[in-house]
């Protein structure tokens, strides 16, 4: 291969673009256009022709040299030959270039995944030896690290102390961590200490294989509850009553109006509060009253006459449930009430109170399941 000077290189293409023009004007001149009169032809078609082609070609190189001259920055003379190097450095470099993207996505495939754990790097952890392994903590420990949490913790006072006292029952003395108490008024004392007691009874007889004895159970339940408020458990209006849960209720609330309606009230109550007697039987007092409202307005249009309930048993009642006959009058008119049950517990100073929806029709049809 050649190695051409710059200037050298500049003369070869020059030349190369003259000799295509002379072809090009010798062979393929421009068409003569439809009614173009024929440029004269000289006498002489030899070599004057010739001359005159090979000037215009010439003119024609000339300026395509003087535009390539220009074009260039620095001029094409003044261009060293460091200079053309580099240049042609720079575009052979451009070509063999792959684009930026092609080659970010084959960075990405080819990059392996490492895992930190299995890193050169990496020091794993010394196995752990018998000789390494902690002591384990002893009760006491144990114990005093669950009674630090309970103090930190952000439960109320009352879930702190319920806490403790189940805690306890790991504790030899069983004592409850008197910190945790500070907070408690006397009512909330006395009642974590009857359930902490609750507690022990259970663990103790259930540790001792024994058959658990029910009646200090409950006992110690009913001392746990007894401030809890009397509760109506259960309300509905029934044909007929056979006993505790044993009932007959309407299928509907709704009545025919314009004669004597007879229900039977029926109540299961919770946290009744017997009394002590002196011959140790135990006594429920009770006081209920029937009221009848106009759902439309709220005004009070019949009630039952409050009545006193007291049983006397040798043993303390569970379960507890009141019936009261009561007849709606034929005088109340078609409409919608409420039949609102009010029950008093005498002994346990409470009472609570819950209410019923009851309708009155006047045409027999719509009745569903009414008294008979």
């Amino acid at each position: 291969m050649l190695d051409l000077s710059p200037r050298m290189w500049l003369q070869s293409m020059l030349a190369g673009i003259a000799v295509t023009a002379v072809l090009l004007g010798g062979c393929a001149g421009p068409d003569k256009t439809e009614g173009q009169a024929e440029p004269p032809t000289p006498a002489d078609a030899g070599g004057e022709a010739d001359d005159d082609v090979t000037s215009s070609t010439q003119a024609m190189a000339d300026r395509l040299a003087e535009a390539m001259r220009q074009s260039w920055e620095p001029p094409v003379d003044d261009l060293t030959p460091e200079q053309w190097e580099q240049i042609r450095a720079r575009q052979q470099a451009e070509r063999a270039a792959p684009d930026a993207d092609d080659e970010a996505d084959e960075a990405e495939a080819v990059t392996p995944e490492v895992d930190a754990d299995e890193a050169p790097d990496a020091i794993p952890d010394p196995p752990i030896t018998d000789d390494d392994a902690p002591e384990p903590l002893t009760r006491r420990e144990v114990l005093a690290l669950l009674r630090e949490h309970i103090r930190g913790s952000d439960d109320s006072a009352m879930s702190k102390a319920l806490t403790a006292a189940a805690v306890s029952l790991a504790d030899s003395g069983q004592e409850i961590d008197p910190a945790v108490l500070n907070g408690l008024n006397e009512r909330q004392r006395a009642r974590v200490e009857l359930f902490h007691q609750l507690l022990l009874t259970l663990g103790q007889e259930l540790a001792q294989g024994s058959e658990l004895q029910r009646h200090s159970i409950d006992r110690r339940l009913d001392e746990l509850f007894r401030d809890r408020p009397l509760e109506i458990r259960t309300l509905a209006l029934c044909r007929r009553v056979s006993g505790f849960g044993v009932f007959d209720a309407f299928d509907s609330r709704t009545f025919l109006a314009g004669r004597n309606q007879r229900l039977i009230v029926y109540s299961e109550l919770e946290h009744f509060r017997p009394k002590r007697l002196d011959n140790g039987e135990y006594e429920v007092q009770l006081e209920q009253e029937v009221v009848l409202y106009n759902e439309s307005d709220g005004l009070a249009v019949w009630r039952h006459e409050p009545v006193r309930i007291t049983d006397q048993s040798q043993n303390q009642r569970r379960d507890f449930f009141v019936v009261q006959m009561v007849t709606l009058p034929a005088r109340l008119s078609v409409g919608k009430y409420r039949m609102k049950v009010r029950i008093t517990d005498v002994h346990g100073d409470s009472l609570d109170e819950t209410t019923v929806p009851i309708e009155l029709v006047a045409d027999e049809s719509l009745v569903h399941g009414g008294a008979e």
